[in-house]
């Protein structure tokens, strides 16, 4: 057995050994997820996110050169939907390589780092009218300027009600 193989048989052994305390954690608050995997690009062409392409990460014949905690990170990374954090914050996960946060402010929505896309942004906040109520989002709070937490604004918000 390589160095190699015996170091992702240790990992292997490691992540089996695992209290999947990680899994609870990050499943905690689970509300809903889309019915449709399929968040559609605007343009037509093509989906703009598959919920549903890392799918595959559940079969437990995943590649096995791959080392298994991070298939193990990656299952938890790419569970997806609405999440209630505590009375009036809810997140929304999954939906793009960050998270959108909403702030229950009554009247609306306040609306924290609207992800990267508009398209994740509007199935995003959609989710959160479908189960939460429909509200408008009275404010957008960007935590800092890297695309991930701006470039969805147009999903939640336009420049008409920004007027």
């Amino acid at each position: 057995m390589s160095a190699a193989s015996k170091a992702l048989e240790e990992v292997r052994q490691l992540v089996a050994a695992d209290d999947r305390r990680d899994f609870e954690f990050a499943r905690r608050g689970f509300i809903a997820t889309r019915k449709d995997p399929v968040i559609p690009r605007d343009t037509g062409d093509g989906p703009a996110l598959d919920l549903s392409a890392y799918d595959y990460l559940e079969d437990e014949g995943t590649d096995e050169t791959v080392n298994p905690s991070l298939v193990r990170q990656a299952k938890i990374l790419t569970m997806h939907g609405l999440f209630k954090v505590m009375d009036g914050i809810y997140q929304v996960r999954g939906f793009c390589v960050s998270t959108v946060t909403f702030i229950d402010a009554g009247e609306g929505w306040i609306v924290v780092d609207p992800l990267t896309s508009v398209e994740a942004a509007r199935a995003a906040y959609e989710l959160v009218g479908e189960h939460l109520g429909e509200k408008p989002v009275i404010s957008v709070i960007y935590s800092h300027s890297h695309a991930d937490h701006y470039a969805g604004v147009g999903g939640v918000t336009n420049a008409a009600d920004v007027a």
